[in-house]
């Protein structure tokens, strides 16, 4: 039986990345890129670590053996750091300078199929049926929204950032990959712990450069402490996509990944003020449904009706 609570804890950390994407969208054209990924991976490491105090949370599960990491769990932890936390931001937030959040929002609905075939080729999951049928409807739901999609009037330049955000979904795939081949003694909070500060280090090199050629940008205050609620947010991403991956197979939580551009839709349009039409509403309804048919809840539906 699908794990509800594990279900949701998959939707909230996709719907924590529409937070960083549409808040990212603005605050980028303030405050130079590489600063601002550098600043908000501070600011999720300072929260990880105030939240592993409070909770009283060490950095292995009591129950395991070992209390030392060794070179594998270091290893995957890095990879974790390289390609969902520097190498995904990186090419997103480049990509996203040249688009809408709606459309960035748009071409992450490529990452539920990138993901179900990463599961199937490095983790040996078997996608059945209606898994395949929910992968299919949430990419038919990203095509509908994209019939309507305003940034095409950009022309080249949208094509281009578009094609680095599509780019950007490799590493987000390997990102979960990663995660599920991660050692089950390390907490869910102390190993998102690690990967933000990992993925800060990362990003230090490019915010000096930054800082040397353009300074520190023209941001406000407000705009400042919007960069420290993205680290907030990126902390729910790290920490609940990682729980949540604990109870439920790669394959299935790719379906969740489609709750990412709905959600980053709607955020787009209720604060940049970009276009939400008919067909967004349309595609958006189609990938919604794509969640219930993907994690089986639809299929197992109609089979009671059936029985009964």
């Amino acid at each position: 039986m699908i794990n509800i609570w594990a279900c949701c804890l998959l939707a909230l950390g996709q719907i924590a990345i529409a937070v960083n994407v549409v808040a990212g969208k603005h605050l980028i054209d303030v405050i130079p890129v590489h600063i601002y990924l550098c600043s908000r991976y501070l600011a999720s490491t300072v929260f990880l670590s105030m939240f592993m105090l409070l909770l009283k949370q060490g950095w292995t599960e009591k129950q395991a053996q070992s209390k030392k990491f060794d070179k594998r769990d270091w290893l995957l932890l890095t990879l974790q750091a390289f390609t969902g936390g520097f190498l995904f931001n990186v090419l997103f937030f480049w990509g996203i300078q040249s688009t809408t959040a709606i459309s960035a929002g748009i071409i992450s609905s490529s990452l539920p199929a990138i993901l179900a075939i990463c599961a199937f080729f490095c983790l040996g999951e078997k996608i059945k049926k209606w898994k395949w049928m929910g992968i299919v409807l949430a990419m038919v739901g990203i095509l509908v929204i994209n019939l309507d999609n305003p940034a095409g009037k950009l022309g080249i330049v949208s094509f281009w950032g578009n094609f680095i955000i599509l780019m950007a979904m490799i590493p987000e795939a390997l990102y979960t990959i990663f995660n599920k081949f991660t050692s089950k003694r390390i907490t869910t909070l102390g190993a998102a712990t690690i990967v933000n500060f990992i993925t800060f280090l990362m990003l230090v090199p490019f915010a000096f450069y930054d800082w040397a050629t353009v300074g520190m940008g023209q941001g406000s205050f407000e705009e400042w402490m919007l960069l420290i609620f993205t680290g907030f947010a990126n902390l729910f991403f790290f920490w609940f996509w990682a729980k949540g991956l604990i109870h439920i197979p790669a394959s299935t939580a790719a379906i969740f990944t489609s709750v990412l551009p709905v959600a980053t839709t709607l955020l787009a349009w209720a604060f940049l003020h970009e276009t939400l039409g008919e067909y967004d509403m349309l595609g958006m309804s189609l990938v919604l449904l794509s969640i219930f048919i993907g994690t089986g809840w639809l299929p197992k539906l109609f089979a009671r009706r059936v029985r009964a």
